[in-house]
């Protein structure tokens, strides 16, 4: 019976001994999910996906290609750039 209980408690102390060292692991494991994340995220900041110069559809590039486009933004009567709404949606001729 003593020989059942000292395995009993060598067992329970080599489980507690794991739970803690399994935790700096999973801190360990968590900071380096971090630093990756971090450094994925910075990267991604580097240029623009649809860049300003870039035709938006096959209509755009048709006109550009002909000098007929319309200018996406217009000045208000206060100075600020708004969308062209009028002169893109008016018919063309």
């Amino acid at each position: 019976m003593r020989n059942h209980v000292t395995r009993l408690m060598a067992s329970r102390s080599a489980l507690h001994r794991t739970t803690r060292d399994g935790g700096a692991v999973r801190a360990r494991t968590r900071l380096v999910v971090l630093a990756v994340l971090g450094a994925v995220s910075a990267a991604g900041c580097n240029k623009p996906l649809f860049p300003e110069n870039s035709a938006r559809t096959q209509f755009e590039t048709y006109d550009r290609l002909r000098q007929q486009s319309t200018p996406l933004e217009e000045e208000d009567e206060f100075g600020q750039k708004r969308p062209a709404l009028r002169a893109r949606l008016a018919p063309t001729n």
